[in-house]
């Protein structure tokens, strides 16, 4: 849209003052441009000048929360990132995802390799954006396994800026479980029998199903019947 104004001079009127106002919107849009453009009265351009508009909205974009907990076996989960502000255009959001404990192809991440696009997409119309990131579920008995998230703020009129939180760190709790069985038991004791007479035989068996990459500690202890302080407990 162009907008135009004829002046008329007279022989005593030697200048005229010529306002333009900018109209303040609420939109995030960068810096924007016109030009003012002087011609004689034959149409034919003489000079101009180019005016430029620098934005008062700024563009936040953030996460919602500082860490995030998931299981393993939830297989995947929705990282949330928020828009504060409005504008007209989508925006290009990049995530850089490094690891911490956490190994991004054999934790988390696509499979086999963790390289994924950590790019996601907010549209103009949106305020929010769920970015997937898949967890891999094993069978490991393992401690919470952590990585993290940052954003990247790519943009050169200053017009996009990083909101409160725009580092997450996720942590990825085992789902596994050590099944212990004890075995052993259910038998008469003649405490007048010899030592191997007298000894009750126990096994402690652990689930074979799942793999330790860290020893465990299990615990035996005795709770009284009739019989009190009769008894030790040897291995």
């Amino acid at each position: 849209m162009s907008i135009s104004r004829a002046l008329t001079f007279s022989d005593s009127v030697r200048f005229e003052t010529v306002g333009v106002v900018i109209f303040d919107d609420l939109l995030s849009e960068g810096i924007e441009s016109f030009r003012l453009e002087l011609r004689d009265g034959n149409g034919e351009l003489t000079t101009s000048s180019l005016v430029e508009i620098v934005d008062d909205e700024k563009l936040e974009i953030s996460f919602t929360n500082e860490t995030v907990t998931v299981s393993e076996g939830d297989g995947f989960f929705y990282l949330a990132i928020v828009k504060s502000g409005v504008t007209t255009s989508d925006i290009t959001v990049n995530l850089n995802i490094t690891d911490g404990s956490a190994r991004g192809g054999v934790d988390y991440g696509f499979f086999p390799t963790a390289v994924f696009p950590a790019v996601t997409l907010i549209l103009a119309d949106e305020t929010s954006v769920r970015f997937l990131i898949p967890i891999r579920n094993d069978d490991i008995i393992e401690i919470t396994e952590t990585f993290n998230v940052a954003l990247i703020i790519q943009n050169n009129d200053g017009t996009i800026v990083a909101g409160d939180v725009t580092r997450t760190m996720v942590l990825i709790e085992d789902d596994d479980k050590v099944r212990v069985l004890l075995e052993g038991g259910g038998v008469e004791v003649d405490e007048g029998g010899s030592d191997a007479e007298r000894t009750v035989q126990f096994t402690v068996t652990r689930d074979g199903n799942v793999t330790l990459n860290r020893d465990i500690l299990v615990s035996l202890s005795t709770s009284d019947g009739s019989a009190t302080g009769s008894y030790v407990m040897s291995h």
